[in-house]
């Protein structure tokens, strides 16, 4: 984020909505002021920092910290199983969220330096968007002068089956953020950040850290690289994934208290009818020795790793199996 205010402060230069010249403390808090962020509701990028203002899931995260007031936008989440009224309502849901990012930018135009998404939200829910309205956003962030950032920290590194989860659209982001997997954080962005000279990329000290980068992380980031390709994995992911997947999608046929099955790659989700019946579902899991995560307010998420089997989808299955029938034994009784 830090970046694409640097590239969207040079822009507002050279187009001369800020004047440029001699640094001043005073001048530069007018300028950078005016900058923001663009995102969704349901987004989560984090704890600390700029990433509070753009992180709206869990209260636990965010509540009681400093957040700078940036436009939020309605997320166009894709309902499961998707049929002919799913795809009218999304066009409806799809437009709207489009024609309010436009709305904002003429309102306040050339403030937003970014917009940042997740290809699939995560912690908001295991929230699926269209491939299409990955590209439609592409096309709306070159129009309103906005940068396009992909937080491609839970589904990157071969999480659902591409090496990046943008990839299953087609999309080019202007930039990535990545992390978990590959066991370091970090970014990278396109030809855009190099529009300006002094960008934050040339210039030292602007988005450097005191432990970052540093020599072990390369070496340990390189060997994870060197694994996920020699052994596969990234393409396992998708094929183990499609069976884990087409499993959740039979649970969910044959117990009505499943629905809503989605995953791509073994990046896969279903939802619970209430938060309390999901809560004594994720518990059960775990008796039974199966860890599951909580996913927005009614949902399971499940997030295997890169290596995981057909073997382990079926026995992972027949405990979701079982868990999910017993506590529907217990509702009916």
């Amino acid at each position: 984020m830090k970046a694409a205010m640097d590239w969207k402060s040079h822009d507002r230069e050279a187009k001369g909505i800020d004047a440029s010249g001699k640094f001043d403390w005073d001048t530069d808090q007018e300028k950078s002021s005016h900058l923001t962020i663009g995102h969704f509701h349901e987004a989560f990028h984090g704890r600390s920092g700029y990433t509070l203002s753009v992180t709206n899931t869990d209260p636990n995260k965010t509540a009681r910290f400093a957040k700078f007031d940036w436009p939020r936008f309605d997320n166009p989440k894709v309902r499961f199983p998707v049929d002919g009224a799913e795809n009218a309502r999304l066009d409806a849901c799809e437009g709207a969220a489009l024609d309010s990012i436009r709305a904002h930018a003429e309102a306040n135009p050339d403030t937003m330096a970014a917009i940042i998404m997740e290809p699939i939200q995560g912690e908001g829910g295991d929230n699926h968007f269209r491939d299409s309205f990955l590209r439609d956003m592409r096309s709306v962030c070159d129009e309103v002068g906005a940068l396009y950032i992909f937080d491609e920290v839970q589904t990157g590194m071969g999480a659902t089956g591409m090496m990046w989860a943008h990839q299953h659209a087609g999309v080019e982001p202007d930039m990535i953020a990545f992390g978990k997997k590959s066991q370091v954080c970090g970014l990278m962005a396109g030809p855009r950040l190099k529009e300006f000279d002094d960008n934050v990329f040339e210039t030292s000290g602007r988005i450097n850290s005191t432990w970052g980068g540093n020599l072990t992380d390369f070496v340990r980031a390189r060997l994870i690289l060197e694994t996920i390709e020699r052994d596969d994995l990234v393409r396992n992911a998708k094929v183990v994934g499609a069976e884990l997947v087409a499993g959740l999608e039979e649970l969910g046929a044959s117990n009505e208290m499943v629905s809503n099955v989605r995953g791509r790659g073994l990046f896969a989700a279903f939802t619970l009818p209430s938060q309390e019946i999901r809560d004594r579902f994720n518990s059960a899991c775990l008796e039974a020795g199966m860890h599951v995560m909580n996913s927005g307010t009614q949902s399971i998420r499940l997030r295997p790793n890169l290596t995981f089997s057909s073997e382990e989808v079926n026995e992972g299955l027949n405990i979701l199996e079982s868990v999910a029938n017993g506590i529907e034994s217990k509702a009916v009784a």
